[in-house]
């Protein structure tokens, strides 16, 4: 029995100290671990590629940032349907880049898409108060007291609660459209009688 102790006990101040150590370093693997993640996510990059080198590119974003894009031999590229290859990809290319960014915004990309930009939407919105009505047109005037035209065509369209019919001099109104060629001429493309 004496015996039986003697070897519980040093078996148990044997295991103390590893487990000790185990925990140890579970905690510090833990630790690594969770600044690995924070420090790398998954991103997506939308933008123009700009320059490009043997296995990267750099891309502008819509907001004028450059972010660096790794390109590795595992990266699936694409356009369309059509599988590309890294050299397939040329200055001027618009394209989202999906991969792995670390802290710096630089990507190891996973996947890349090559697209078409499309067309810059023109469209703003203005807030005019009436001056004069017409059908195919209206006399308005700026916040800023500047006299201005609203064209209106037969794609104009109206709110439910606002109709041609309906508005009237001195009504205040937000028209969704884009600037003519004409100096102070705004083409209508949905007019909104704002409250009174």
């Amino acid at each position: 029995m004496i015996l039986n102790l003697l070897l519980s006990t040093m078996l148990l101040a044997q295991a103390t100290p590893s487990s000790a150590i185990r925990d140890a370093v579970k905690e510090k693997v833990a630790a690594e671990v969770a600044v690995i993640k924070n420090s790398v996510s998954k991103r997506a990059y939308v933008g123009t590629i700009v320059t490009k080198s043997e296995t990267s590119f750099d891309l502008v974003n819509l907001k004028k940032e450059t972010r660096n894009i790794v390109v590795t031999a595992e990266a699936t590229i694409k356009k369309g349907a059509s599988e590309l290859t890294f050299k397939d990809l040329k200055s001027g290319d618009f394209v989202i880049a999906m991969g792995d960014a670390d802290a710096k915004n630089s990507m190891t990309a996973k996947r890349i898409l090559v697209i078409d930009k499309g067309a810059e939407d023109k469209r703003k919105i203005m807030i005019f108060t009436v001056t004069k009505t017409g059908t195919t047109s209206l006399g308005v005037e700026t916040l800023k007291k500047e006299t201005w035209s609203v064209r209106l065509s037969t794609d104009t369209q109206y709110t439910i609660k606002t109709k041609l019919a309906n508005l009237a001099v001195g009504d205040k109104i937000a028209v969704v459209g884009t600037q003519a060629s004409i100096p102070s001429t705004f083409n209508a493309l949905r007019i909104h009688e704002l409250s009174k």
